[in-house]
């Protein structure tokens, strides 16, 4: 007995031991690299966040970072441009540090630039929600990739504030940005509200009838009548948009989400983002706070779905970063870029890209403007437009691709479903095959979600 728990602190003791000394090297690598000299002919920006960042649902060819990159005729510093996008769909910080940090760590002299647009994946914690071994955990290196290997969920103060450290370690110059989302476009997903109170649920119904109808002071009454819970609020806020009072409406869109899980960044996960800028003393474009602040809506005039930015937006962001790196390195704006379709050539992104864009964000609005059951009606004059420039595309394409032809038929489908016309919805599949070819259906959250729903009507 006495060997076995002698060979059993063996091991911890080796395994502590080892567990200080990979910490040890991790921590004081970059700070060695840091005194490397650059290479001359290139200067490295590394791109990281999540899908936002990566270019969806541009399938990673249009994004802000090169767009920033033409614009400044891919020169900083009179040395080239050489962009490193370690920004990813499905991303959290995490996996964006151990990322950077290992391409670092293989890559001493690319020293470079290092842009920020990330977090919208990753939770808040409240410091009671932390046990004693996470707080462990989120200060150390090693146990955090091993916590990640069987948890992933993390907390995006102490991972942003981690990735920070390290960038500085490396000696890379870190610009920041906030994060945004469309705000104007999509209900709460918290939707248990109106699921468990079908009372509730008869009334906002009926107010959304009214709103549409353009009965907005009818409206706003049965709302004032009713507990100020996010679905309410969502739906005085629709008021207050289409009676023009964009600024009411703005804050209340933003609001709601303050204490429920929502895809779209609120004010605390900016508020944290800003003050870890602060902290470090880094330069950061306040994306947030510049569209919060200005008179246009935060809708689909700068979102092609719920999170990710249209061109206009991704040309907005790639100005501003060109602003704040202006400030500690030689660039400047060199290239104007005038419309959607001078990025297309720009970006050699084809019609069948275009397709995909649209076939992929509708995918998306079509996830979450239908949440069991729950319908939200404000986005059908969308969906409607997206699958008419579908529709629009492939003809203009004509080369009856039938993967194509069928994701038309899937989506006409789900537009019927999700209304509730399930008898118009049927006859569709009656008259196509669409049942006998399900897997050529290409769309986002298809496989996970969508294709589902047809299923059921089939049933």
């Amino acid at each position: 007995m006495k060997k076995i728990i002698n060979i059993a602190l063996s091991l911890i003791f080796i395994i502590v031991l080892s567990i200080i000394l990979v910490e040890g090297f991790i921590t004081f690598l970059p700070i060695a690299y840091k005194l490397l000299p650059p290479k001359d002919d290139n200067i490295f920006v590394y791109v990281l966040g999540e899908s936002s960042a990566y270019g969806q649902p541009f399938s990673g060819k249009i994004q802000f970072s090169k767009i920033m990159a033409y614009m400044a005729d891919n020169k900083i510093d009179n040395k080239n441009i050489k962009l490193v996008v370690f920004a990813e769909p499905g991303s959290r910080i995490i996996h964006q540090y151990f990322k950077y940090f290992l391409y670092r760590f293989f890559n001493p002299f690319d020293k470079g630039i290092v842009l920020l647009y990330l977090g919208i994946n990753d939770n808040v914690k409240n410091k009671e929600e932390y046990s004693f071994l996470y707080s462990l955990v989120v200060k150390s290196k090693i146990l955090n990739l091993i916590y990640l290997c069987f948890y992933d969920t993390h907390d995006l103060y102490n991972d942003y504030e981690k990735l920070l450290i390290l960038i500085k370690r490396f000696g890379d110059d870190v610009f920041i940005s906030t994060i945004i989302g469309n705000y104007f476009g999509f209900m709460p997903q918290d939707i248990d509200v109106l699921l468990e109170n079908k009372v509730l649920y008869d009334k906002i119904k009926y107010i959304d009838n009214l709103i549409l109808n353009k009965k907005y002071n009818e409206a706003l009454k049965l709302c004032n009548e009713l507990d100020k819970n996010p679905q309410v609020l969502y739906r005085i806020a629709k008021i207050y948009e289409y009676q023009g009072k964009i600024k009411e409406a703005k804050y209340l869109y933003i609001s709601m989400l303050d204490d429920i899980g929502d895809k779209r960044p609120n004010k605390e996960k900016n508020y944290i983002i800003r003050y870890l800028a602060r902290k470090y003393n880094i330069l950061f474009i306040d994306m947030f706070g510049y569209l919060y602040d200005n008179d246009d809506k935060i809708g689909y005039n700068f979102f092609v779905d719920k999170v990710h930015p249209n061109l206009k937006l991704h040309t907005i962001i790639a100005k501003r970063f060109i602003d704040i790196i202006s400030t500690k390195h030689t660039i400047s704006l060199k290239k104007e870029i005038n419309s959607a379709y001078e990025l297309y050539n720009i970006f050699n992104f084809s019609k069948e890209d275009l397709f995909v864009l649209y076939r992929d964000a509708l995918g998306e609005i079509f996830s979450f403007s239908y949440i069991s059951t729950v319908l939200d009606v404000y986005n059908i004059s969308v969906i409607k437009e997206y699958i008419g420039i579908m529709s629009k595309i492939d003809e203009e394409i004509g080369d009856n691709n039938i993967n194509r032809k069928f994701t038309l038929v899937a989506c006409n489908v789900l537009l019927e479903y999700i209304q509730g016309n399930y008898s118009s919805a049927k006859e569709i599949l009656l008259k196509t095959d669409l049942l006998e070819n399900m897997d050529r259906v290409q769309m986002h959250r298809w496989n996970e979600k969508l294709k589902n729903f047809i299923y059921e009507l089939n049933i």
